[in-house]
């Protein structure tokens, strides 16, 4: 019988002090092959960690990075990209920046870049929810269209992250208005254990026509811990039963908790055992619900 195939995020920074354009093909390939000796079938690239490098990291690296990950056994299976900036953010130089992401995840190959509604200290304040609105759906449109332009199969979604900073209402809202096929939800487990609203069958059917990605992770409901499924309280058969079928195409995505050393030796080796014990506590939980 064939493992369930899990996917976890890179974690590149644990390999070098900073991240430049002399390094960072092989600091990505090295960490590829790590993630395939220690049983992952795929990984989510934190992109914003090479944002700044974005001048020299055309479609051809991105490219080279897919093909080289693929031989590996290593399928990159969706781009971690940034959150959407504040309303006072310079709009022209934002959607420049997002269309580089768009056009890197494309150059990839993944399925989904992933995408933080705009975070706001206030989001309560009625006045300034029509302006995120408006914003973030604008944002999302320039996504979309880079995507089309450059994604000729319709493989590459943007899948925009539920927040537990927010209520559901608010990315249902996004949804309503932003007609794309290219557009859907990433639903993040752990970030609506933090602020669990109605049921989870209730959350998984807010957005089953428009789940583009899963963020699988476990906490207790106090924070966002980022645990492995089975580590935490977040019901993992109610939410399995509720999802379909096309949901669950693997490899399935764990976002894990990387240790807080970064630039230093010890984040690579915790980092690994933390992602070889919770694939191994993942798959005891997961290979329950996913056939």
């Amino acid at each position: 019988m064939n493992e369930l195939p899990l996917a976890t995020g890179a974690n590149w920074l644990a390999h070098v002090d900073q991240m430049a354009t002399g390094n960072a093909m092989e600091v990505m390939l090295t960490e590829a092959e790590l993630l395939a000796e220690d049983g992952y079938a795929g990984a989510e690239l934190p992109m914003p960690h090479v944002e700044g490098l974005r001048d020299d990291l055309d479609e051809s690296f991105w490219r080279e990075v897919g093909e080289s990950m693929r031989a590996m056994g290593v399928e990159p299976v969706s781009v971690h990209g940034p959150n959407l900036p504040p309303l006072d953010a310079d709009v022209k130089l934002t959607s420049e920046k997002l269309r580089w992401y768009a056009r890197s995840s494309v150059a990839l190959g993944v399925r989904a870049l992933v995408v933080h509604p705009t975070t706001h200290t206030h989001p309560h304040v009625c006045t300034i929810v029509p302006k995120l609105l408006e914003r973030d759906i604008e944002l999302s449109y320039v996504v979309s269209d880079e995507l089309l332009a450059h994604d000729h199969t319709g493989g590459v979604q943007l899948a925009l992250e539920n927040l537990p900073t927010y209520g559901m209402r608010y990315l249902e809202e996004l949804m309503t208005r932003i007609d794309r096929t290219n557009v859907g939800v990433c639903l993040d487990t752990g970030h609506w254990m933090v602020r669990p609203e109605g049921t989870v069958e209730s959350f998984v059917a807010r957005f089953v026509d428009r789940i583009a990605h899963l963020h699988l992770t476990d906490n207790h409901g106090l924070c966002d811990e980022h645990l492995a499924p089975g580590m935490g309280t977040f019901p993992w058969a109610k939410f399995f039963n509720a999802l379909p079928d096309t949901a669950k195409r693997g490899p399935l995505l764990l976002e894990l908790n990387n240790p807080a050393l970064f630039q230093d030796v010890r984040a690579l080796e915790q980092g690994r055992k933390i992602r070889t014990d919770a694939l191994k506590i993942s798959r005891g939980i997961l290979s329950r619900y996913v056939v």
